[in-house]
């Protein structure tokens, strides 16, 4: 609790810098857009929570080498998924920017280029997943609670860096940038503590293993709850784009909106989310 304690309150130094260097004009209003969408192509394959319960299980079992196949065959699955579609929403960006805004927002080409810079961290946040849900099932939470930290950290360096040395109009980009350094690097700090357990991932396709196959089903309800979530954050991101012009400045929509709904989430993060990681292998 108290590392999700500390990510929070650096998240929220994170908002705080972005906020003075960026305000909610309308360069932040795209980088609202666009870091918003990776999340929606991320939700199938948010596998946390049900690899848990299969990894425990079998730890309990004392089959620890299968319980590392099975996590094996879920990140090959997660690859042989993702690497294509995040290949593909490259490439069909500015066709995905146009379903998530409204025609009169002005700034659809800086989200597209943003969505660009971005979109690689689907595929890092999902196996980050992998790894945080086997740590949590081996009972350690410390090094994957204090991971957003790290996130946070290379993010705020990243931007305050940029803020002397970037020009103003490139220096959202610089902060995407910092986005997905920041994923790599949250994803890479607790895979050393994988070692300390004995196992590893490698390239693996037991899916006939009733295991696996337990996982890909228990993701189905979690799955569609996480769409269904993201695809409301987007469907206000898309109003908050055709707001009358005499009601906020032009294109800072989903930038006021994003701010607010961030404040709005601090104690949910802090008691809630913190709680539930740890009581859920038990």
């Amino acid at each position: 609790m108290v590392g999700t304690l500390l990510s929070r309150v650096s998240g929220l130094a994170r908002e705080i810098l972005t906020a003075v260097i960026f305000g909610a004009g309308a360069s932040m209003a795209a980088f609202t857009v666009a870091v918003q969408i990776p999340n929606l192509i991320r939700s199938p394959v948010a596998l946390t929570s049900a690899l848990v319960p299969a990894f425990t299980d079998l730890v309990e079992q004392g089959d620890e080498p299968r319980a590392w196949r099975v996590a094996s065959t879920i990140v090959s699955l997660i690859l042989l998924f993702l690497i294509p579609v995040t290949l593909l929403s490259m490439w069909a960006a500015p066709a995905i920017v146009d379903l998530a805004v409204h025609e009169q927002f002005g700034q659809r080409d800086l989200a597209v280029a943003l969505l660009r810079i971005m979109l690689p961290t689907v595929i890092l946040m999902s196996l980050g997943g992998v790894v945080t849900g086997i740590l949590n099932a081996y009972g350690h939470f410390s090094v994957p609670a204090l991971a957003p930290v790290a996130w946070n950290a290379v993010v705020i360096v990243t931007v305050f860096i940029s803020a002397y040395t970037v020009p103003f109009g490139y220096q959202i980009h610089v902060y995407a940038l910092g986005v997905l350094l920041g994923t790599l690097v949250q994803l890479l700090l607790p895979i050393p503590w994988l070692r300390h357990h004995g196992g590893r991932l490698w390239t693996a396709f037991a899916v006939r293993d009733s295991y696996v196959k337990a996982v890909l089903t228990g993701i189905m309800p979690v799955a569609l709850g996480l769409i269904l979530l993201d695809i409301n954050i987007l469907v206000n991101t898309y109003f908050s784009t055709r707001v009358p012009l005499d009601l906020i400045p032009r294109d800072t929509g989903p930038a006021v909106v994003d701010k607010a709904f961030r404040i709005f989430q601090l104690p949910e993060g802090v008691f809630a989310l913190a709680v539930t990681a740890v009581f859920f292998p038990v």
